[in-house]
């Protein structure tokens, strides 16, 4: 169970179409736009038959530092804790928000993937 977390706007839910091998149309895609698109954590099984991906399951995890999705406490209230891996996704800049889910993470024994999005 991964979780793929992040500053809003940082490119999650396409990177999950990526892992997954889907593109953002694709049926079944985790849906992506220019505003805040995913409101609450989404499950998106791996519809890869084989090993080891028809194991994965990769939760889209709502972008933090938004009206709906504010940064502080964001590791608890989107339950962090709870998952067998975290991705990561940073844009532009490492925000506090990133080093305090690295710092929870650390805390709970998560390990954690950092990946840059929109990197040559």
């Amino acid at each position: 169970h991964f979780a793929i977390c992040g500053f809003s706007g940082t490119g999650k839910s396409f990177l999950i179409n990526s892992l997954r091998g889907l593109t953002p149309y694709t049926p079944n895609s985790a849906p992506t736009g220019q505003i805040e698109t995913t409101l609450t954590p989404t499950r998106y099984p791996d519809p890869r038959t084989t090993s080891p991906y028809f194991r994965f399951v990769w939760y889209d995890i709502p972008g933090a530092g938004t009206l709906n999705i504010p940064a502080a406490q964001y590791f608890i209230d989107m339950g962090l804790y709870i998952f067998d891996f975290i991705v990561l996704v940073y844009g532009d800049r490492f925000t506090e928000v990133d080093a305090a889910v690295l710092e929870h993470a650390r805390r709970f024994d998560v390990p954690v993937f950092v990946v840059r999005s929109r990197a040559d």
